[in-house]
């Protein structure tokens, strides 16, 4: 009978400390470590007017956040750059640069960076990440890009 309690308790404990956490060992909401050195491309920007900004190539809309606070990524046919603070709630990014090539006509760049630049808060829910832009103009979705295996 004891060996069924602490068994079962076992698994109790096991189940809770799971809850809340994606897959093990990965993005963690309120652990900002687990969110930088991944590639994270767009999935949806959604406005706060109602409308969603869905990129065609996801591929063209990613960044990483590095260890040493500076992000590196895409927008769209150009590569930006620039820095970022982050801490268990917040996710804002400094003024990112971008190159300056001419992307195709109905290029997403200019939401995707004016999105970027209004970050505010940021969120992980079923390993996807949520940032919220500042003065609820709405929500950045992103997911993981798979491993590189490099």
């Amino acid at each position: 009978m004891r060996t069924a309690a602490v068994a079962g308790l076992s698994v109790l404990a096991l189940a809770l400390a799971g809850c809340g956490h994606g897959d093990a060992g990965g993005p963690t909401s309120g652990q900002p470590a687990t969110i930088t050195g991944l590639t994270w491309r767009l999935v949806v920007i959604q406005w706060a007017d109602g409308h969603a900004t869905r990129p065609a190539d996801p591929d063209g809309y990613v960044f990483e956040l590095g260890a040493d606070g500076h992000v590196s990524g895409k927008a769209d046919c150009n590569r930006m750059m620039g820095t970022y603070t982050l801490d268990a709630g917040t996710l804002r990014f400094g003024p990112l640069a971008t190159t300056r090539m001419a992307c195709p006509a109905g290029s997403l760049a200019p939401d995707w960076l004016r999105a970027l630049g209004s970050a505010s808060t940021w969120l992980v829910r079923d390993g996807h990440l949520f940032v919220s832009m500042a003065a609820n103009a709405g929500t950045i979705e992103l997911a993981p890009t798979a491993v590189d295996s490099r």
